[in-house]
């Protein structure tokens, strides 16, 4: 992820009052210097679908204005424009997020309350095309230190709502009415404060201080995963740097995004782009390109369409009535293949809290540990977050299977989603991890399937009329028919 610092105070080792672009990795929490600005940033937010990093930057004045990063050398690329109004009120936006393509921001407008001025909070919409605001709604506390991000249609928002404490909270805001909710306090004081979320939907704050609460070191910022659901925190470590005052994860829109261990086939009106589900559900208006390799051959007939580039390994075949928007180059060395192991999942695992079907049926073929899966006849079954081992794994006839967690299911067999079935994770695709050592992957007719599909023994084939959304890693990989495949550049991190 990306990170924003402010180096107040020579904080850093630099100017006062400029910023260092750094990047942080979230297992570790290590930061690394990439570039400085002249001027402090804070507030950074990524444009799922322009691929644009913008920051908010003050002007002096009271006045601050919208940026955008160029990604290469993570300097300043254009000012957009004044954070304000339609009234002329200037709006001090310290927190920002991107959602169904709108970029949202959290404001502090100074106001006089009781005799003080104090900083009255407002979620705003801002323009990105010249940061002109317009307010949503008040939030009815007072955000001082604060950092915010857009998690399935809510913001969240950490920040200090006390001057001299610095408590740090975390409270969600309706992006409807502006209005927020606690959600909880995290129990630690922080200066400054970001907030960001990953491919998975999983937040991590960087919070100034100890970690134990106190001590010497107010300005050092600690990364730390955040619960959405009640503000907990896990530490991950320091990152090294003061004052981290933005966080913002950046798709990688130049990973290779569709991979066939070996050979690669698109037919008929075969249809791939791709895009960000961190920007919300997938729809024409979020698409952008994808990048697609074969370690072997690529055979492109019909009227397959890519949206994005191509890259192929031992020979290529593109029909005279194919679309490739993109490139069509040869890899300089394969691309990495990933293998799948079951033992830990078959030896440990929460098949047990998987119950009975809405049907009242046992999902579960077989017995002792082999654990077949099958859902079948307009049937239709939750499972709750955790790890799971099935033998096998077939979602068929018009049954539904819902993830609303993380989920990660280890099949050692084949899958297969057929006949009108969906495997629905609310939009989110990285909540599902489906890793299989089968031969044979299956999604076909009108079946839908939302999720991360690594089987790297397998002939996939996407066909009929079949929708995916997520990621597919295999062998062989079929695509044809009319079926569709939109990549969720958001796992391609």
């Amino acid at each position: 992820m990306m990170g924003l610092t402010h180096n107040k105070d020579g904080a850093n080792g630099a100017p006062v009052g400029s910023g260092d672009v750094i990047s942080i990795d979230q297992n570790t929490a290590e930061g690394s210097f990439e570039a400085r600005m002249n001027n402090r940033g804070f507030a950074l937010a990524f444009d799922g679908s322009s691929e644009d990093l913008f920051a908010v930057q003050p002007m002096g004045g009271g006045q601050h204005q919208l940026v955008r990063l160029d990604r290469i050398n993570q300097s300043v690329a254009q000012v957009m424009g004044t954070l304000v109004d339609s009234q002329g009120v200037y709006h001090n936006v310290a927190a920002m997020g991107f959602w169904g393509g709108k970029l949202y921001g959290v404001s502090s407008v100074w106001e006089p309350v009781g005799g003080f001025w104090v900083p009255m909070g407002y979620l705003v919409e801002v323009n990105p095309a010249n940061g002109s605001c317009t307010p949503i709604g008040p939030l009815g506390i007072t955000p001082y230190s604060r950092g915010g991000k857009v998690v399935d249609g809510k913001f969240y928002l950490l920040t200090a709502t006390e001057k001299v404490t610095r408590s740090v909270e975390l409270y969600s805001i309706d992006l409807s009415t502006g209005a927020a909710t606690l959600v909880g306090d995290t129990g630690l004081d922080g200066r400054a404060v970001a907030l960001s979320v990953d491919r998975s939907g999983e937040l991590f704050a960087a919070i100034s201080g100890s970690p134990s609460g106190g001590g010497p070191d107010l300005a050092r910022s600690h990364l730390y995963s955040l619960s959405p659901g009640n503000a907990g925190t896990v530490y991950i470590g320091d990152t090294g740097f003061d004052y981290v005052s933005g966080l913002a994860w950046q798709a990688c829109n130049d990973c290779v995004s569709i991979i066939a261990g070996k050979n690669m086939w698109t037919n008929d009106d075969a249809y791939v782009d791709a895009w960000d589900s961190r920007e919300g559900p997938y729809s024409a208006g979020l698409a952008r390109d994808v990048s697609m390799a074969g370690n072997g051959d690529i055979v492109m007939e019909g009227n397959s369409y890519i949206r994005g580039n191509v890259y192929w390994g031992d020979s290529i075949s593109v029909g005279s009535s194919v679309t490739v928007t993109g490139v069509v180059e040869q890899l300089v060395d394969d691309v990495p293949f990933p293998t799948v192991d079951v033992s830990a999942a078959q030896a440990s695992n929460n098949n047990g809290s998987l119950g009975l079907t809405d049907l009242g049926n046992d999902p579960f073929e077989g017995s002792g540990t082999r654990y077949d899966f099958n859902l079948n006849g307009s049937d239709s079954i939750t499972i709750p977050p955790g790890v799971y081992y099935f033998g096998s794994m077939i979602v068929q006839n018009q049954a539904t299977l819902t993830v609303t967690g993380n989920v990660t299911i280890f099949v050692d067999g084949n899958v297969n989603v057929v006949d009108g079935a969906t495997v629905d994770t609310g939009g989110s695709p990285g909540r599902l991890d489906i890793r299989a050592t089968g031969n044979k992957v299956d999604i076909d007719s009108s079946s839908e399937l939302e999720a991360s599909i690594i089987a790297p023994n397998a002939m996939m084939k996407v066909k009929g009329t079949g929708q995916v959304y997520g990621i597919l890693i295999a062998e062989k990989l079929n695509i044809h028919g009319d079926a569709s495949y939109h990549v969720d550049l958001s796992l391609s991190q």
